[in-house]
């Protein structure tokens, strides 16, 4: 995982150094190194890459008046490898009409664990901040929006919720196998 402590010289890894600088030194983010994909029935398989910015955000097909599904993959693994978020947004945009919107934070999700769980918490509160973009942007309700966070993603989910008030749902799961 990419670090956000600020230091230019890495500490040899595995030294007690690099060890208490993974637990103790608080990771910082940016907004382009989190990436949202939106998915609708209009858009069910290409996605419109989407910003918390008003020229980036308003050439994709986000509805207010739907429900968002926003799903947060967790540890070591990509939106786009890990085929049950694919199933869970082509099941749900079946169902019915959704934005569905595939978080990608895998530039921070990766070795060593450590690293990749402080990153949950600048990660969490950059979604928040996008959500709270989205009401502002939108008009959307906070109580429409349902985190479906996997592993990690689940963490981060709770992060979120912790974040903005009144979300309408949170789902974790630790597996999510589909035959």
């Amino acid at each position: 995982a990419q670090s956000f402590d600020g230091f230019f010289v890495k500490p040899v890894p595995g030294s007690a150094e690099d060890l208490a600088r993974q637990v103790f030194v608080p990771p910082a983010n940016t907004n382009d190194s989190i990436q949202y994909s939106l998915f609708t029935r209009s858009n069910p398989k290409d996605a419109c890459f989407i910003e918390p910015t008003s020229e980036e955000f308003d050439h994709c097909h986000f509805d207010p008046n739907l429900e968002t599904k926003i799903l947060i993959h967790g540890f070591l693994v990509t939106v786009e490898t890990y085929k049950s978020f694919v199933l869970i947004k082509d099941a749900l945009l079946k169902k019915g009409s959704y934005n569905v919107i595939y978080v990608h934070w895998n530039r921070y999700n990766g070795h060593p664990y450590p690293q990749a769980v402080k990153n949950t918490i600048p990660v969490g509160k950059k979604i928040a901040e996008f959500i709270k973009f989205i009401k502002k942007h939108t008009g959307a309700k906070y109580n429409s929006f349902h985190l479906i966070g996997h592993s990690l993603g689940a963490h981060i989910s709770g992060i979120v919720g912790k974040n903005v008030c009144n979300l309408g749902r949170i789902t974790g799961t630790l597996k999510l196998i589909f035959k």
